[in-house]
């Protein structure tokens, strides 16, 4: 089960994935189409990296964090990546679970 856990306080962002989905063995759709989402949002936070402040991020097989502060575009950004993955976690919810903070 992949955890998602996605949380703002005032202008600053996080988002934290952990685990695995275990919808298949090898190619996990599911598995692959977090990551996708998750590293969009990292490589678009570094493009912006003048509007962006307290930037952090880790990323290791099975787990993922990005916190980051910032105006309206790092607010979207983070709302986007947090509509994809609920629509993921709405077609397997046995496999992705989000929490929102």
């Amino acid at each position: 089960m992949i955890e998602v856990k996605l949380s703002s306080d005032k202008d600053f962002y996080t988002l934290e994935i952990s685990g695995h989905a275990g919808y298949a063995e090898s190619n996990d759709i599911v598995c692959a189409g977090v990551s996708a989402v998750a590293f969009s949002l990292l490589g678009y936070i570094l493009s912006l990296s003048p509007e962006v402040s307290g930037l952090n991020y880790t990323a290791e097989s099975g787990y993922f964090k990005l916190e980051a502060g910032g105006g309206d575009f790092v607010k979207a950004a983070f709302g986007m990546a947090g509509t994809g993955i609920a629509q993921i976690c709405g077609s397997y919810p046995q496999n992705v679970k989000i929490s929102l903070r």
